[in-house]
């Protein structure tokens, strides 16, 4: 038994288009949120009896390590490891493969940024970590994966693409903050590399909390108390079977009685668990470690805009009126809304801070128009 393609692929060709809505509109085979190509470099990593890979020699260009930690706090982790799905095997990137992708860049990114946060961490612990924690996020995607076609092989219901469904209608709002499967992927990572890989090891979960913090929704949403895991698993669980993103269950809840309690059954059956379905054990889903001497270039990092142009346009094109500060300066813009300027610590203003402040003046991003033409603006988990 090679991998987990290996067992399900009988169960994968029964899988039918749904009739009623054609064949998935597939644009992207893997969760990176930019173009990924074939890239010679992509050699099998050797995993541990709990399917963790072992470090491998970290020889990433300085420039790209670079582009990875900015690229990581505009488009979260995805953009330093991937996942592709068993389902897109004959499909590129990476044309008979699937797995878990990790980035040299990206790797030597997280290592950099946890050293960053703890000097006294020797650089062999920081990319044995960092190479966890991105392994952990994306074997949460793995795990849904593997989970969607428990569900769509179930006796004497229609066998139908529904992940491929919802996959694909991810992609209309990825840095959203209702897009709770990043937010869970990391919450599983965080998890899992703080309590169970290293029995809590002091320092450890402030400096990866720190990492995790300062990337953007919905990546930086993983902390999550009991009840809020379980609405979220509960909608994730409502979306994968339906083949809908998670905005359509929170509008079927908000607009009808819908039945929370089933959801809330489903996202129950959603936390990973290989007992549950012991064929998606870890060590079943395969591992690469990806040398892209190009990612810099390929990557094409946010360019921020400098921090005193930037209020000028809250001034003068916003009506901006200076209201109040404290650790932040906050405005009044001209639609009546109050927004928070980001503080003075840096000169630049990061991505989600400009799209934040951008959507409370009413401008919105392209993937946004799709789900405010469905009323779903206020929808929040």
């Amino acid at each position: 038994m090679d991998d987990f393609l290996d067992v399900v692929r009988p169960q994968l060709e029964a899988l039918q288009d749904d009739p009623e809505r054609g064949p998935p509109e597939i644009t992207s085979t893997t969760t990176s949120p930019v173009d990924i190509y074939d890239i010679d470099d992509a050699r099998r990593v050797e995993q541990d009896e709990e399917g963790t890979p072992y470090p491998v020699a970290d020889d990433s260009i300085p420039e790209n390590t670079e582009a990875a930690r900015e690229a990581a706090r505009d488009l979260g982790l995805d953009v330093l490891a991937f996942y592709k799905s068993f389902r897109f095997f004959d499909l590129a990137p990476f044309k008979g493969k699937w797995g878990i992708f990790l980035l040299d860049a990206g790797v030597a990114a997280v290592a950099a940024e946890f050293r960053a946060h703890t000097p006294a961490l020797p650089a062999a612990e920081a990319q044995r970590l960092a190479m966890t924690l991105l392994y952990e996020h994306e074997r949460y995607h793995f795990w849904i994966d593997a989970w969607a076609i428990s569900q769509e092989c179930v006796p004497l219901m229609p066998k139908l693409k529904r992940y491929e469904y919802y996959f694909a209608s991810k992609s209309t709002g990825t840095l959203e903050p209702i897009n709770i499967e990043e937010s869970l992927a990391n919450g599983f990572a965080f998890r899992r590399v703080t309590r169970d890989k290293l029995g809590g090891a002091p320092g450890i979960s402030a400096t990866i909390r720190a990492f995790l913090r300062q990337c953007p929704e919905p990546y930086s949403e993983f902390d999550m108390n009991a009840t809020q895991r379980r609405d979220s698993e509960g909608l994730l669980a409502g979306s994968v079977l339906s083949g809908l993103p998670p905005w359509s269950q929170l509008l079927f809840f908000n607009r009808t009685t819908g039945d929370r309690a089933l959801h809330w059954g489903l996202g129950q059956t959603l936390r990973p668990d290989v007992r549950l379905y012991p064929l998606s054990e870890p060590k079943l889903c395969p591992i690469y470690f990806v040398n892209d001497s190009a990612y810099a270039a390929r990557i094409q990092p946010y360019r921020a805009p400098d921090r005193r142009e930037f209020r000028t346009f809250v001034e003068a094109y916003l009506g901006g009126q200076h209201v109040a500060a404290t650790d932040h300066s906050w405005y009044k813009i001209d639609n009546g809304e109050k927004i928070k300027f980001p503080n003075p610590h840096d000169k630049t203003i990061q991505k989600h801070e400009r799209d934040s402040i951008l959507r409370k003046a009413g401008m919105r991003l392209p993937e946004e128009r799709l789900i405010n033409a469905f009323g779903c603006a206020e929808i929040t988990v």
